[in-house]
């Protein structure tokens, strides 16, 4: 039983449940009991919370139950990654834990490591139970996909080449699909691992068009039904919609369409556009999320004095 939580609102249709000091484990068995219940369309667990999504109203009465009952087990995958430990940090970290080397490799092999939650980049997990706490660097600088770094008794993989500030110990090749609740153990080898070369992000199509940039979500059950359903009602579409998050799509036209985007503000935007063009949407203001609709050509029921890019 949990023993210190609050919940409180988060929109229309989401609670935020901070559950106070809790473990790893009890963090993800609270998340099971939470996504078993009626109309919970999302839980994602954050460091010690669950933002709880419903098709409908939230029910927080139905969460305090479910977070007041007993702890189910709870069993995420289990992953065994390869790591070079040769990173540029290894070294001042070795001498704040005050660690050989030797000494260092063969402790790490029964280190168990927790995925708490993602963050920071997509597929950025963070990883409870890093045993030799160490702050993380005063800046930033660029950090290779792969690579294992530690902050505090935090430790993570990199999925992309990014900025990070975190002191970086080692890399792997492995495949980096960890989710929440997943356990990580370490395997030191003796040999730079190659990365293989990254693969192109896939694009998206739909009803001849291409979705250039960023990553949408084609999605029949948006966060904002009302945006989305004054997007496909625009061009007469029955969905489903692009739910875009911050940036708005880059859009290439194969084929004649019609085209509507809402913001969060419910301001509607249409085009008309011809097979070739392309549309940049830009930067999202007034709210986090967008939606794009697209309909047959000459659907549009409403016009606007956008043009395309």
């Amino acid at each position: 039983m949990l023993r210190a939580m609050t919940i409180r609102p988060a929109g229309d249709h989401a609670l935020l449940a901070d559950l106070g000091d809790v473990t790893a484990h009890e963090l993800h068995a609270a998340a099971q009991r939470v996504r078993a219940l009626p109309g919970v369309v999302r839980c994602t667990p954050g460091h010690s919370s669950l933002y709880v999504i419903f098709d409908a109203a939230p029910d927080p009465d139905a969460v305090l139950r479910a977070l007041a009952g007993e702890a189910a087990p709870f069993v995420g995958a289990h992953h065994t990654m390869h790591v070079h430990f040769a990173g540029e940090d290894l070294d001042a970290f070795l001498a704040h834990a005050k660690l050989s080397r030797e000494e260092f490799l063969t402790r790490v092999r029964d280190v168990t490591l927790t995925a708490r939650y993602l963050g920071f980049r997509a597929g950025f997990a963070y990883l409870d139970g890093w045993p030799w706490p160490m702050p993380r660097r005063a800046t930033s600088r660029f950090v290779k996909r792969g690579s294992f770094a530690i902050a505090g008794e935090i430790a993570g993989f990199y999925p992309l080449d990014s900025p990070g500030g975190w002191n970086v110990l080692g890399q792997t090749n492995a495949p980096l699909r960890i989710e929440p609740g997943d356990t990580i153990s370490l395997v030191p080898v003796d040999a730079p691992l190659p990365l293989a070369p990254e693969s192109p992000q896939p694009r998206l199509s739909i009803e001849g068009v291409e979705i250039i940039a960023p990553l949408a979500v084609r999605t029949d059950r948006p966060f904002d039904e009302e945006a989305a359903r004054l997007a496909c009602e625009a061009v007469a579409s029955d969905g489903p919609v692009l739910e875009c998050a911050m940036v708005g799509p880059r859009l290439r036209f194969h084929a004649p369409r019609a085209v509507a985007w809402c913001d969060p503000a419910l301001r509607l935007q249409t085009w008309s556009v011809s097979a070739g063009e392309e549309i940049a949407i830009g930067k999202i203001e007034g709210g986090l999320r967008g939606y794009a609709s697209v309909g047959a050509a000459g659907a549009l029921a409403r016009r606007t004095d956008a043009k395309p890019a």
